[in-house]
């Protein structure tokens, strides 16, 4: 993987159009993995949660539907502005790296695709940890890239096939460079029991991602919204083009990266 300097600069705005439709496929993926092992701790009526990046806010919205009148859910984010209006939410505009979480408050908190991009990372867990109630539940989702090439399953042509791994390692380096750790999924578990957490456990998600369909479309997504970055990386105009077409061709299909999540119990 690269290891160029890094600049501790999130990668991706959610403030550009583009951004509310990578939620939306990020959501359509990753939602029915994260809310099954969300369900296995039992969340339920009067439990208090804290999602932190809630993007969507399509787990926030989740949530409070488990916790019911008796509960309550913060879903925060550096710019919540997607998330959606709720009853039993309080959306909070809030910085995992710097602000305040109060300590023993939380009987779950959630976190995907978060902490991989922080190079505060590690600091972070720990101050989670410390936030939660006795017996509370922390769940952190990030993908695991152990390798940025040779993840096309099937191609219209071999040309294809080194024109997405040319893609897939750019958008990796972009990662890298802004302060992303694309390996630091498999030390989630490790960095748990450090934290004091027991009963620690990793599940791992993986997909075959279709030309036209959500996996694909989240990667055509993110084409457009850091086509600055990848085109100052080096890629052609025509190199993008070819790449969006590709991400719609029904023959193409990619392996997802793994997603890793792992629960530790306070």
């Amino acid at each position: 993987m690269p290891t160029a300097e890094t600049t501790g600069r999130y990668t991706f705005d959610n403030d550009i159009p583009a951004a509310a439709e990578q939620l939306d496929h990020l959501a359509e993926l990753l939602d029915p993995h994260s809310q099954r092992v969300l369900a296995n701790t039992g969340v339920g009526p009067g439990w208090r949660c804290f999602d932190i990046g809630s993007g969507a806010g399509t787990i926030a919205t989740w949530l409070a539907g488990r916790v019911g009148a008796d509960g309550y859910v913060v879903a925060g984010d550096l710019k919540p502005h997607h998330v959606p209006a709720h009853h039993g939410i309080e959306v909070r505009r809030f910085d995992v790296r710097t602000d305040e979480v109060p300590a023993h408050a939380f009987d779950v908190i959630h976190a995907r695709l978060v902490l991989m991009h922080l190079p505060e990372r590690e600091r972070v867990l720990h101050r989670l940890a410390q936030a939660l109630a006795p017996g509370g539940y922390l769940v952190i989702s990030d993908f695991h890239w152990s390798t940025a090439s040779d993840l096309v399953l099937h191609a219209p042509n071999s040309g294809d096939e080194a024109l997405f791994d040319l893609f897939n390692r750019t958008l990796a380096d972009i990662a890298v460079r802004n302060g992303a750790d694309l390996t630091w999924a498999r030390r989630i578990h490790a960095t748990m029991r450090a934290a004091g957490l027991a009963e620690v456990y990793t599940e791992i998600d993986v997909q075959s991602w279709a030309g036209g369909q959500s996996g694909c479309l989240l990667d055509r997504a993110n084409s457009f919204q850091l086509e600055g970055q990848l085109r100052r990386a080096g890629m052609s105009h025509g190199q993008l083009e070819q790449v969006r077409a590709l991400l719609l061709h029904p023959d193409f299909v990619r392996l997802s990266p793994l997603l890793l999540t792992s629960v530790g119990r306070k």
